[in-house]
């Protein structure tokens, strides 16, 4: 079922605190072409960061961002 979300999604937000899995889960939607979006403070660096085409540290900061989309819309 989560491989078939991924495959109908148009954006996959992985948010932090994650497991391995949901990393997972973001290499595939990566590899399948889907925008990423990372929510959270990242505990450590990590290369894999490095594929997601947003990052927020908060929730507050992505609602705000998309606040801004809209408006210029």
């Amino acid at each position: 079922a989560d491989i078939n979300a991924i495959h109908a999604s148009h954006s996959v937000i992985l948010l932090l605190p994650a497991g391995k899995s949901a990393h997972v889960e973001a290499g595939i939607a990566y590899g399948l072409g889907n925008p990423l979006i990372l929510i959270g403070e990242q505990q450590e660096a990590e290369s894999l960061y490095l594929i997601f085409k947003e990052v927020h540290n908060s929730i507050l900061d992505f609602v705000a961002s998309l606040a801004k989309k809209i408006c210029n819309l």
